[in-house]
């Protein structure tokens, strides 16, 4: 139902619209089924129906989408600072008036507390959460042991997530990897979404805000990859290239086969699954510099 809106929504304004909408299915097709049922057992579903909403309708129901997006997780209002920075190059009036959108965000999401007693608490946690397993802060540590540093014992289950437990990892690379993430973003704000007005140029700006989300925040789940799934089937679709569209088909199975049957060894320090987590996290890197403008740097042949 997911990729049925978002290709009806997201082709009704190309000349294009049957040829679109067959290749948008094609390459979202492809990666769901890349990640199979087990991912699609999560909230992150109800994530990705958020995102759709917020890109589709990016002109006129954005801040209602960006509210109702905040209480389904918080990450959505991340794209309340491209919104701000759009309306305050067209009207700083507006721009101050939709500071409406973070305030009703916060204010709703206090008011569930008295509605769902103890979610603030819960919330506040994860600000305490370690390295998870899966996340490209944890790779270097994975590597370390399977290159022979003692680091057993050190992987334990928070948050439902296995995370990282060491004396390897420092009080101030726990603190770097906690904000790191809101830095790398910051820069993205800054440099990026000047332009939202067209479907390429704002699709272009939700991939590399996600992926560097994905890439340099210290929680990296399994499911979260499902939220680029449509986001890089519109992109291959309006402009295909063979060299992106491998890279995502390589990322999506390893995170599949990672998830199930991988994870367990990968827990225990299995060197082939640590070896293709690794693979997997170097690619999520690229995948993300090449939307940033590496890609300018594969050879024609390829594109």
């Amino acid at each position: 139902m997911a990729a049925v809106a978002w290709l009806v929504f997201a082709t009704r304004n190309s000349e294009s619209r049957a040829r679109l909408f067959s290749k948008t299915l094609i390459f979202y097709s492809l990666f769901s089924a890349l990640q199979f049922n087990l991912i699609y057992d999560r909230v992150d579903i109800l994530m990705v129906l958020s995102l759709i909403g917020i890109f589709l309708f990016w002109e006129s129901l954005a801040g209602l989408n960006l509210v109702i997006g905040f209480l389904v997780k918080l990450v959505p209002m991340g794209f309340w600072p491209f919104k701000f920075k759009e309306l305050w190059s067209q009207n700083r009036k507006r721009a101050l008036l939709s500071l409406w959108i973070p305030l009703a965000g916060f204010v709703l999401l206090y008011a569930s507390d008295f509605i769902f007693p103890g979610e603030l608490a819960a919330l506040s946690k994860h600000t305490t959460r370690g390295i998870q397993l899966e996340s490209l802060w944890a790779t270097p540590f994975l590597i370390l042991h399977i290159l022979g540093f003692d680091t057993s014992g050190s992987i334990q289950l928070t948050f439902g997530a296995q995370e990282i437990q060491s004396d390897l990892i420092s009080e101030t690379v726990l603190t770097i990897s906690k904000y790191f993430g809101f830095v790398m973003l910051a820069l993205v704000y800054v440099f990026a979404g000047s332009d939202m007005k067209t479907l390429a140029s704002r699709n272009r700006v939700f991939l590399i805000f996600i992926l560097t989300f994905l890439c340099f925040q210290r929680v990296l789940s399994t499911q979260f990859l499902l939220w680029t799934a449509p986001f890089l089937a519109l992109s291959l679709a309006l402009e295909f290239n063979w060299f992106i569209f491998i890279l995502a088909l390589v990322i999506f199975a390893l995170t599949a086969a990672i998830f199930d049957p991988g994870y367990g060894p990968l827990v225990r320090y299995d060197e082939f699954w640590v070896s293709a987590l690794a693979i997997r996290n170097s690619l999520l890197v690229i995948l993300l510099g090449l939307y940033l403008g590496w890609r300018r740097l594969i050879p024609r042949i390829i594109s």
